[in-house]
């Protein structure tokens, strides 16, 4: 004789439930926002009107065990925000960063990026947002100028202090970071390309101005160094007249001047060779003018 069937309803309180997390964001200001799926219970009336369901199956021998369905992954509803993914790609990066690169990226996210785009998707930054970006910044430093401008009007003990208006080249600068951080989105799928990439998206930067000496400018510091030396106390090398030849008469560096040694100088064949570059194609010789090799004749006289 075949056993009864028997069956129970076995409630789970919500308390209990398991919970199947999606993954966590944590932001640059530090505030988590994680979001979580609770799976339905079904509890008390529908589950003894299906628990009888089951049993009557039992009896009339139809009934089959249910298929065990894989559960369902937890995917977003859209793209992470710029806010967000920014936040992770710099959390991944600082730790490799040298101190003052990292403060750097810091300062650019948080006072210049993400104040502009933090409730952007990634997929919501275009090329037409990134220039509407790089417009933006131009206006802030308009109103910085014309703020200056007025500033400077007051009497001293009357003005405020104002931050220094962006450069172009600063502009720009927060451009580039804000490519590489979408070219990692980039490289994992949330984006199809890359929008700060490429020139067209930065400001044209003027190339600073250098100045150089003269011929009677470099003529004369030979001559002012000397009257350094001559003054200098007892003790000195008196080496700063001989140190700025070096540096004005044969191009040197002052770390490749620095390095020189007696060893490298060759007085006789009035020539020089720098052994410490800072490239290999910096280790060259130099040929000495005749005034160099009469100061540095004087120079290794004196101080042997």
């Amino acid at each position: 004789m075949a056993r009864k069937a028997t069956g129970q309803v076995s409630s789970a309180s919500r308390r209990r439930a398991r919970r199947t997390p999606c993954a966590s964001v944590r932001t640059i200001s530090g505030v988590s926002g994680p979001s979580e799926v609770l799976p339905g219970v079904g509890t008390g009336h529908w589950a003894e009107v299906e628990l009888q369901n089951v049993m009557a199956d039992v009896r009339r021998g139809i009934w089959q065990p249910p298929r065990q369905q894989p559960a369902e992954p937890c995917t977003r509803v859209q793209s992470p925000t710029f806010h967000e993914f920014s936040s992770e790609w710099y959390e991944g990066k600082a730790l490799d960063l040298a101190e003052n690169t990292r403060l750097d990226y810091l300062n650019t996210l948080s006072n210049h990026l993400v104040p502009f785009f933090a409730r952007h998707t990634l997929a919501q930054i275009t090329v037409e947002e990134v220039d509407r970006y790089r417009r933006s910044k131009e206006r802030e430093r308009a109103a910085l100028i014309r703020a200056h401008e007025e500033q400077a009007k007051l009497p001293p003990d009357q003005r405020e202090r104002l931050p220094k208006p962006l450069s172009n080249n600063t502009i720009n600068r927060t451009i580039k970071l804000l490519s590489r951080v979408l070219e990692q989105a980039l490289e994992y799928g949330h984006i199809d390309r890359n929008p700060a990439k490429g020139k067209a998206r930065l400001l044209k930067q003027s190339k600073p101005s250098r100045s150089y000496l003269q011929p009677p400018q470099v003529a004369a510091l030979p001559g002012a160094a000397g009257e350094l030396d001559h003054d200098a106390r007892y003790g000195d090398t008196g080496r700063r007249r001989p140190l700025l030849a070096v540096l004005t008469l044969a191009g040197l560096r002052i770390s490749e001047a620095l390095d020189l040694r007696w060893r490298d100088v060759s007085l006789a064949a009035r020539r020089l060779r720098v052994v410490s570059g800072k490239t290999d194609g910096s280790v060259r010789p130099v040929d000495l003018s005749p005034t160099l090799q009469e100061l540095l004749s004087e120079f290794k006289t004196r101080t042997r």
